[in-house]
């Protein structure tokens, strides 16, 4: 009788770990509603966006290709210049306020920029790699995803985002 309420008493630990854990979003997937810190402190959340299409790119201030990242976002942002439909987000999943306010002075984004510690948020994206990439229509579903970062990949953003602004 002792081990059974042992294993119950395991099962019932195993399933609130499963039932607790971030689950991994993927394409179709509605995102959760989060915020995060600014680099000026501020908190902004995620639900400000509701009804936009939605860039998110999750980056590294350490990491070289995501420097090539922001370097080259202006190839997007130019093409939605004025359309208060899409925004961008860019959350730093390895800094802090100051880290990122010296990145941002040197490299410059289009959107809100974010500092996500590596716990709830880039678990919840499962992100692994940098950068990364997910699109979201105007109900927050992911319509697009990138893992990792070439030059092309620029290119399929752009008609990423205006399917995305279309499905609203």
């Amino acid at each position: 009788m002792r081990y059974l309420i042992i294993l119950i008493l395991i099962a019932i630990g195993i399933g609130a770990y499963i039932y607790l854990s971030p689950k991994t979003l993927k394409k179709g997937d509605t995102i959760p509603p989060f915020e995060l810190e600014t680099a000026s402190g501020k908190f902004l959340d995620i639900e400000k966006y509701e009804g936009k299409a939605l860039l998110i790119v999750f980056f590294s201030v350490d990491d070289d290709v995501s420097r090539d990242v922001f370097s080259d976002f202006h190839f997007i942002s130019d093409q939605f210049k004025g359309d208060t439909d899409v925004r961008f987000i860019a959350i730093a999943v390895d800094g802090t306020p100051e880290r990122l306010k010296l990145f941002l002075s040197q490299y410059r984004f289009p959107g809100d920029v974010l500092v996500d510690d590596g716990t709830f948020v880039a678990e919840v994206f499962q992100v692994t790699s940098f950068p990364m990439f997910y699109i979201t229509n105007g109900e927050r579903k992911i319509v697009y995803t990138i893992e990792g970062f070439a030059r092309n990949d620029i290119r399929e953003l752009t008609p990423a985002l205006r399917r995305a602004k279309k499905e609203d």
